[in-house]
């Protein structure tokens, strides 16, 4: 998931689509109704109300995560930069799906 030779730079550039999908979901919170676009055979889920403002903290978080690490905001440790990221982004995914299934 995070490579640790990667350059800080290269990775901050790595969170333009991430901010666009935030962009996506707030738009379509303050709206009303986000929409996630399905597939052939499954139905286009529409989040409304609470689950849409819900679903805007899993692009929030995730970018959070790469935001811990691929700088220097909590310290230097790799190791903790790491497990840090990963909580915020396992929270983010539990977020959108608490999101989806309420």
């Amino acid at each position: 998931m995070y490579d640790s030779d990667v350059p800080s730079d290269l990775g901050l550039i790595a969170l333009v689509p991430k901010v666009l999908i935030l962009g996506y979901f707030l738009y379509g919170a303050s709206v009303g109704e986000t929409q996630l676009p399905g597939g052939r055979l499954s139905p286009d889920i529409f989040l409304n109300g609470t689950r849409a403002w819900m679903a805007c903290l899993f692009p929030s978080l995730w970018i959070a995560g790469d935001i811990v690490w691929y700088t220097d905001v909590v310290g230097s440790n790799v190791e903790h930069r790491r497990v840090i990221a990963r909580v915020f982004v396992v929270a983010g995914f539990v977020f959108l799906l608490l999101a989806l299934v309420m």
